[in-house]
C-alpha cells in the first residue's frame, strides 16, 4: 500500500498513545485527510497501529495552543517585508542555494512570509498545502530537519514538493516562540542533492534565531501597545471620573452659593411685600419703604442670575462705547473714599484713548472686583495702579489670551501685594476657587470677569509671583466709529401717546398677570392669552391688535412660530419676543429677530422699559 515504511525503518512500539502519535507525525501520507480517512487497525511494516479518530487530537500541527500562538504573531497573510526578505536572501547567498523560505505552518497549509527564489506560481501564491510541505515535519518534531536527497529520503520522498517544486535537498530550522510553540521553519532548498555541512547548519540556526528575535520583538511591542492602551484607557477613565467628581463638587458649591443668595432675596422680597400689604392702609409710608426694600432685593436676585450667566459666558450684554479714562478715574475716586490713605492709587490712561466697546454695568463690576482683590492682597497698604492702553493683535501671531486679530483696549489692575504661588495662580480663574475662609468669598470674581471678557470678544490673563504682586489684564474690543450704545435700564420718553391694543401671550399665569397690569398702567388695552393657539384664535375672530408681545418658550407653539403665524394673518404686525433664556440658548431667536419684524428682549424687563419700547415700535411702524 502507498505510504508503507520500508521494513528497515519499522519497529514494534509500546501500546501508548504518545508513541502512536510519534509514528503518525512521521507518516509519509500526502495529506492529513488521507490519514483521517484511515480507521481501525492499519498495517505499517511488521507493526499494527491503532488509527482511531480520538488519537488524531494529539496532532501537533493542529494543536490549539500552537495555532493560537501563530495567529497572535499577526504574520499570516501579510505582505512581504524587507526585514524577512533580507534574511532569506542572505541564506541563499551564504549557503549557495536557489531557494530560502520563512515558512509559517498553519492547520492545513504553509504560508511564506518570505520566499527568495521560489518559482511561479508558488511565489505569487505565497503558500502551499501541507501536501507540499517539508516544514511541517520541523514543526511536528520541534527539531531541525536535514534532507540531502529528497527522492530517496523515507520521510519526504512521497511529498508533492519533490515533483511540483523540484525540491531535491532541504535544511530546516524550527521557528520557536519563547513559550516553546513552534510556528514554522526557516529553510534552505536546493534543486540538486546537497550535503549540508556543520557550518551551514549552524549558520541557518543563527539566522533562524534572528527571525525569532524579530518576531519576539514585534510581539513585545504589540503587548506593550496593548498594555499602554489599557493604561491610557484606565487613566482616561480615571480622569473622566475625577472631572465628573469636580463638576459635581462645583455644582454643589454653585447650588449652595445660589441658594444662599436667592434665599436672602426671597426673604427680603417676600417678607417686605407681605408686611407692606398689611400696612398699606394704616401706614402707607412704612409700606412704601418695605416695597422699596423688596424691589432692591429683587434687583439683587437679578444680579445673581447675571453673574451666573456671565460665569458661563452666556450673559445678556448691552455693549456701548465707553470712555476708559473717565471710567478708571471714577473707580479711583470710589476706591480712595473707601480705602482711606492706606493705598497709593494711580491711573495710567491717556485722555485721548479710543473708547472701548463693552457693557458698562458688567465692566464696572469686573473692575471693582479686580480692585477689591488687589486691595485685599495688600493688607498693610501698597500701590494700586489702574492702567489702560491700546493693543493690536496681528493675524498669525498667537496671543496668550487667544485673542482674534483686531484692535483692543488693554485694561490692567496692578498691585504690589503678596502675590500668588504658581499652584494658586493656576487655580485662581477657576469657579469657586478662593484662598479666603469659608463664607468670606464665593470664588466667582475672577471666573465671572473672565466669562464677561470672553463673551465681549476679549480675554483675561493673570501674572503673579509671591512677594512681587499681581497684574490682571483685561482685553476688550476697541469701539469703532459705527458702534452706538443704548442703555436699556434708562427710561425712554414715549415716542407716541399710549392707548393701543396689545396682544400679550405667556404660558406663565403670574408673568402674564404682571405684564398685563404694567401695560394697562401705560394706558394700553391688553388682550391676554395663555398660549399660541389661544392667541391665533383671537386674531381669527377679528380682534383688533396693534402689537403682539409673546414669550419665547411655550408648550405646543413657541414665540417665534406664533409671530410668524400671526404676521401671516396680519402682515406688518409689530411684535416683541421676550425670553428668560441666556444669549446662546436664544441664538436662533436673535437671528430670526434680525431677519423678521420683531424685537428680542431678555428678562427681567421692567414695565416702563417695555412700555417705552412698545411706544417706539408703534410710532415707527408703517400704517396698516
Amino acid at each position: 500500500m502507498p505510504g508503507v515504511w520500508p521494513g528497515s525503518l519499522t519497529r514494534k512500539l509500546p501500546n501508548t498513545e504518545s508513541n502512536y502519535s510519534w509514528l503518525l507525525n512521521l507518516t509519509p501520507l500526502r495529506t492529513f485527510s488521507q490519514l483521517a480517512s484511515c480507521t481501525g487497525n492499519q498495517k505499517w511494516g511488521n507493526s499494527r497501529v491503532d488509527l482511531r479518530p480520538s488519537l488524531l487530537l494529539n496532532d501537533p500541527i493542529r494543536h490549539g495552543p500552537r495555532l493560537r500562538a501563530l495567529q497572535r504573531t499577526g504574520l499570516l497573510d501579510t505582505p512581504p517585508e524587507e526585514t524577512f526578505d533580507r534574511v532569506t536572501r542572505l541564506v541563499c547567498r551564504v549557503l549557495g542555494v536557489p531557494v530560502a523560505l520563512v515558512s509559517l505552518v498553519d492547520a492545513d497549509r504553509q504560508f511564506f512570509k518570505s520566499a527568495a527564489g521560489l518559482p511561479e506560481p508558488w511565489a505569487s501564491r505565497r503558500e502551499t498545502p501541507l501536501s507540499h510541505s517539508f516544514c511541517q515535519h520541523v514543526v511536528t518534531s520541534g527539531s531541525p530537519l536535514t534532507v540531502e536527497d529528497a527522492p530517496s529520503h523515507p520521510l519526504v520522498r512521497d511529498n508533492l514538493a519533490v515533483p511540483d517544486l523540484g525540491v531535491a535537498a532541504y535544511l530546516g530550522m524550527p521557528l520557536a516562540l519563547p513559550d516553546g510553540q513552534v510556528i514554522g521553519a526557516l529553510c534552505a532548498i536546493d534543486t540538486v542533492p546537497h550535503h549540508w555541512t556543520t557550518n551551514e547548519t549552524e549558520t541557518l540556526r543563527d539566522l533562524a534565531a534572528v527571525i525569532m528575535d524579530e518576531i519576539a520583538l514585534r510581539q513585545l511591542n504589540c503587548d506593550l501597545e496593548v498594555r499602554v492602551g489599557q493604561e491610557v484607557a484606565a487613566r482616561e477613565a480615571a480622569l473622566v471620573e475625577r472631572a465628573k467628581a469636580r463638576r459635581l463638587e462645583a455644582l454643589s458649591q454653585l447650588a449652595g452659593s445660589v441658594a444662599h443668595d436667592m434665599n436672602n432675596v426671597l426673604q427680603a422680597a417676600g417678607g417686605g411685600i407681605r408686611l407692606a400689604t398689611r400696612r398699606l392702609e394704616r401706614d402707607p409710608t412704612t409700606a412704601r419703604h418695605l416695597l422699596d426694600a423688596a424691589l432692591e432685593a429683587l434687583d439683587r436676585g437679578a444680579s445673581v442670575t447675571r453673574r451666573l450667566l456671565s460665569l458661563a459666558g452666556r450673559g445678556v450684554l448691552f455693549p456701548e462705547p465707553l470712555n476708559v479714562a473717565a471710567l478708571l478715574a471714577d473707580l479711583r475716586g470710589a476706591l480712595s473714599s473707601s480705602a482711606g490713605g492706606v493705598l497709593d492709587l494711580q491711573v495710567a490712561a491717556s485722555d485721548d484713548l479710543p473708547p472701548v466697546l463693552a457693557d458698562r454695568t458688567q465692566l464696572e463690576a469686573a473692575l471693582n472686583a479686580l480692585a477689591a482683590n488687589a486691595r485685599e492682597a495688600m493688607p498693610d497698604g501698597g500701590a494700586l495702579t489702574l492702567a489702560a492702553s491700546t493693543e493690536t493683535v496681528c493675524k498669525g501671531v498667537p496671543h496668550r489670551a487667544r485673542l482674534q486679530p483686531g484692535t483692543y483696549i488693554r485694561l490692567e489692575v496692578i498691585d504690589n501685594g503678596t502675590g500668588m504661588s504658581a499652584e494658586t495662580l493656576a487655580q485662581a480663574p477657576e469657579p469657586f476657587f478662593t484662598t479666603k475662609d469659608v463664607g468670606k468669598a464665593t470664588g466667582l470674581g475672577l471666573a465671572t470677569t473672565r466669562g464677561f471678557a470672553e463673551q465681549s470678544g476679549g480675554g483675561l490673563a493673570i501674572e503673579s509671583e509671591p512677594g512681587r504682586g499681581t497684574t490682571v489684564t483685561l482685553w476688550l474690543p476697541q469701539a469703532g466709529e459705527e458702534d452706538a450704545g443704548e442703555d436699556p435700564g434708562q427710561s425712554l420718553p414715549p415716542a407716541s401717546p399710549p392707548g393701543r391694543r396689545i396682544l400679550l401671550v405667556d404660558d406663565d399665569p403670574l408673568v402674564l398677570r404682571v405684564f398685563k397690569v404694567q401695560l394697562m398702567e401705560a394706558g394700553h388695552a391688553v388682550l391676554a392669552a395663555g398660549g399660541g393657539t389661544e392667541a391665533l384664535a383671537m386674531l381669527d375672530r377679528g380682534e383688533a391688535v396693534d402689537l403682539l408681545v409673546t414669550d419665547l418658550s411655550m408648550p405646543g407653539m413657541d414665540g417665534v412660530e406664533l409671530i410668524r403665524a400671526a404676521q401671516g394673518r396680519r402682515p406688518g404686525l409689530p411684535a416683541v419676543l421676550i425670553t428668560g433664556h441666556p444669549v446662546n440658548a436664544a441664538a436662533s431667536a436673535d437671528e430670526d429677530a434680525r431677519a423678521a419684524a420683531f424685537q428680542l428682549m431678555h428678562k427681567p424687563v421692567s414695565g416702563p422699559y417695555l412700555a417705552d419700547r412698545i411706544a417706539t415700535m408703534l410710532d415707527s411702524a408703517p400704517p396698516r
